[in-house]
């Protein structure tokens, strides 16, 4: 893989702008964008602290996702689903729907393993009552918010309030 392919992968996938890195790395987005575009590439130093940074493990891997929520439709009718996952995606929130006939706990462990930050359940109860259950995958067990049922509304709030707190979350992370 190039380094520009490198670079655009890591940045995607930490959810950063090339602004966000730009900041974060002390260069300006120019420099960034030609990096990704393969006009130049970091200066050694840069590719160093790059392969340094991953391989003591201290990026910050739950900002890497591939979207903000993942969809978990409980029933074959996927109607109410992709309905809602419009209105998620019109309120700005990157959202997946999981179409395929698995087991709950394989659809938990899909999300988890791509550090989805947000689940949501979509069952009969919460299609009669028009509502949805929300998850917050990162929460604490013991947290009382981790897992509610809520209306569509309330859970795009949740879920840009909860967006707006990972966003300050710092790329790279220092061990205690």
């Amino acid at each position: 893989m190039d380094t520009k392919d490198m670079i655009l992968e890591l940045r995607t996938k930490m959810g950063l702008s090339q602004d966000e890195l730009a900041e974060k790395v002390f260069v300006t987005r120019q420099a960034v964008s030609r990096w990704e575009n393969g006009e130049t590439t970091p200066n050694t130093e840069m590719t160093r602290l790059f392969y340094i940074l991953n391989e003591f493990e201290y990026l910050n891997r739950s900002l890497a996702t591939s979207a903000d929520v993942l969809m978990i439709p409980m029933t074959d009718d996927m109607t109410a689903a992709v309905e809602i996952s419009a209105k998620l995606r019109e309120a700005g929130i990157s959202t997946q729907i999981y179409f395929e006939k698995k087991k709950f706990k394989h659809k938990i462990g899909y999300a988890d393993k791509l550090a989805i930050p947000y689940a949501i359940f979509l069952g009969e109860d919460e299609i009669r009552d028009n509502q949805v259950t929300l998850k917050k995958m990162f929460a604490a067990e013991d947290d009382a918010e981790k897992q509610v049922t809520v209306s569509v509304e309330e859970a795009i709030a949740r879920i840009r309030s909860g967006l707006a707190i990972r966003k300050e979350a710092k790329c790279i992370r220092i061990p205690e």
